[in-house]
């Protein structure tokens, strides 16, 4: 009778879990930075958390090396990298991004980009690339949306020595959504190809 218990009540939450929402919250600030949360626990899932590793050396003192399994810091690191993040997303393709965000609500989504050139023709050609490349990928992730922290600010910053961008995005939707949004994905791919 245990046994059908334990059967009945793994059977409803293995039901249940897919009707819960999962929200998935994603900030640029320097480093790329993706936390998941679930259940009301919220898990850091890149970059991977630092592990601190204590080794003894011949002088018998300790010695604390600190290893990070960070692989994408190299290729989306500072303003270039963010530029060269939306470049990836647009390979993606318009129509696979409305196909993975059907079903995604978006709860907050602020931007804000500092843009600085060597003198003002170039930060000023620096705004039309990070305009022209920013506001339509914005304008197809809030289309049909009820977003109600939305916040874009790009502008160009004449006077500043460095560029900054600061991004936070948090999604939310329930699990059987995004399997079938992937799902979605998927045949989409397979059709093209």
């Amino acid at each position: 009778m245990i046994f059908l218990y334990f059967f009945l009540f793994l059977l409803i939450v293995l039901l249940l879990i897919p009707l819960f929402r999962l929200h998935v919250i994603i900030e640029y600030y320097e480093e790329f930075i993706l936390y998941i949360k679930i259940f009301g626990i919220k898990f850091k899932v890149f970059p991977n958390p630092k592990t601190i590793k204590i080794k003894k050396n011949n002088n018998k003192e300790n010695k604390i090396k600190v290893k990070s399994n960070n692989k994408l810091k190299s290729k989306y690191n500072g303003f270039n990298g963010f530029i060269s993040m939306v470049k990836d997303i647009y390979k993606i393709g318009f129509k696979s991004i409305r196909i993975i965000f059907q079903k995604i609500e978006i709860q907050s989504l602020r931007l804000n980009v500092s843009l600085v050139g060597d003198d003002s023709a170039h930060t000023a050609l620096l705004y039309g690339q990070a305009c022209s490349l920013i506001y339509p990928l914005i304008s197809i992730l809030v289309s049909n949306k009820d977003c109600s922290d939305l916040i874009v600010d790009i502008h160009p910053d004449f006077t500043g020595s460095k560029n900054n961008v600061r991004f936070h995005l948090h999604l939310y939707s329930r699990l059987f959504d995004i399997i079938n949004s992937i799902r979605l994905l998927m045949q989409e791919y397979s059709n093209i190809k």
